[in-house]
């Protein structure tokens, strides 16, 4: 009883935490939505007051719809205020704690309180609830996938698999590139129980969620497409001018036909593949820079939150970066790292559970995507749940952990640390 009483209270405590920094950090935000941000209310907007998903008066599939729809529904229930919105984002965020929690109690109560204390002291968890942007949304589905595929042990049952699927399909049209992990996770339940009911419970659910949207786009657009920023992504990493990240400024041919939305995203598929094949070489050798984009430091959710003009264009990103407290740069990098590096220590010790294998799985393709497309340090975050699971399981006993990892996952660790590390350090010499 005496224990029981605990892990209530342990679990009390957790919530409580989580809501008092997210509340206490939404009590001094003062954040106006600039970017992204604009176009997911203005979606919202549309879908709200004309149930229409127009952008600038046009139909658009530039941006799926599932974060706008969430939007919608909170300003359809609530009222338009932004406030309300990041109030809601606390509670899906609050969400992923719990279900970092449930996921850690499979191993244990110190596993489970330890999940869910990490995500909630981790600071970009805490900031992305403020900003109107999808990664809060995505992660909470992400989370919530992971608890209905691996509560019980595989095969699913029907309702598991439907749910599952459901899920995966609302995750897809809040980021469009994960329909490559959903065909991943078919895949290793295909692998993993050879049934065929299952995978028919898991596709049907995806295609109840994402059917009607592509047919959308069928009659729109004529063609059944996800999402039409596939092709401007595509040419910001591929082009004679391609950093790696995200780089502002078009070709005069792209401007001349950005009023249209379908052949703007035709000709900029083009250009980005006709430049893949003119320099097979160049685009080999980004690809490594644009994951090491992908994963490096906090710096543009920093500024974005705190920088108080982010639209300056009179001064580069890293003078923004370096304006604000070294204090604040260094502790939630530091926190970032930690958690990242101890995430990876408890996949390679853990590597043949059912979450390391769907974590490896999301990370792979996590790497895959953004070494094709382009790179960015917010891209990383939604990796970052499963990494905060397999850290609180790596955290009580680190020198056991080490000591019973075999010698492959040693080294792994090793390579894979010492990259991102480097990552790191090339990235502040230049920012410092």
């Amino acid at each position: 009883m005496a224990f029981s009483d605990f892990r209530t209270k342990g679990f009390l405590a957790l919530v409580g935490l989580t809501l008092l920094l997210r509340f206490g950090f939404l009590g001094s935000f003062d954040h106006v939505p600039v970017s992204d941000e604009m176009d997911y209310l203005e979606l919202a907007a549309s879908l709200a007051e004309s149930r229409s998903y127009v952008i600038d008066g046009a139909p658009s599939a530039f941006r799926p719809p599932g974060y706008p729809v969430f939007l919608a529904v909170v300003q359809i229930v609530f009222g338009p205020a932004i406030e309300i919105i990041r109030v809601i984002q606390i509670f899906l965020d609050l969400g992923i704690v719990v279900g970092l929690y449930v996921l850690g109690l499979r191993y244990g109560h110190l596993d489970a309180l330890l999940a869910g204390l990490i995500w909630a002291l981790f600071p970009p968890a805490i900031l992305y609830t403020g900003l109107i942007l999808s990664e809060t949304f995505a992660a909470f589905l992400l989370v919530a996938l992971l608890v209905v595929l691996t509560l019980r042990p595989w095969p699913l049952g029907p309702v598991p698999s439907a749910v599952a699927g459901l899920l995966m399909g609302i995750l897809v049209l809040v980021k469009a590139w994960v329909i490559l992990f959903g065909a991943g996770i078919f895949c290793l339940l295909w692998i993993r129980t050879r049934s065929l009911t299952i995978l028919l419970w898991f596709s049907a659910g995806i295609l109840l969620i994402v059917a009607p949207w592509t047919m959308r786009n069928v009659f729109v657009f004529g063609s059944p497409l996800i999402s039409t920023n596939t092709g401007i992504n595509l040419y910001m990493g591929n082009n004679p001018h391609a950093t790696g990240a995200y780089k502002a400024g078009l070709p005069d041919t792209l401007l001349a036909v950005s009023h249209d939305e379908l052949a703007f995203h035709q000709l900029s598929l083009g250009m980005a593949i006709n430049h893949i094949f003119e320099d097979p070489i160049g685009f080999v050798k980004r690809m490594p820079i644009k994951v090491a984009h992908t994963f490096r430091s906090e710096g543009e959710l920093l500024v974005w939150v705190f920088h108080p003009n982010i639209r300056d264009r009179s001064s580069s990103f890293s003078q923004k970066y370096r304006s604000l407290s070294l204090i604040l740069i260094l502790g939630v990098n530091i926190l970032y790292a930690s958690v990242l590096l101890m995430g990876v220590a408890g996949v390679l010790r853990f590597w043949r559970d059912d979450p390391a294998l769907i974590t490896v799985l999301f990370f792979g393709i996590l790497i895959a995507v953004h070494a094709v497309f382009f790179g960015g340090s917010r891209f990383h975050f939604l990796l970052m749940p499963l990494m905060t699971f397999f850290a609180a399981r790596s955290l009580p006993n680190l020198h056991h952990a080490w000591t019973v990892m075999s010698f492959t996952c040693k080294m792994s660790f090793i390579v894979i640390a010492a990259i991102f590390l480097s990552v790191w350090i090339l990235e502040f010499m230049y920012v410092f």
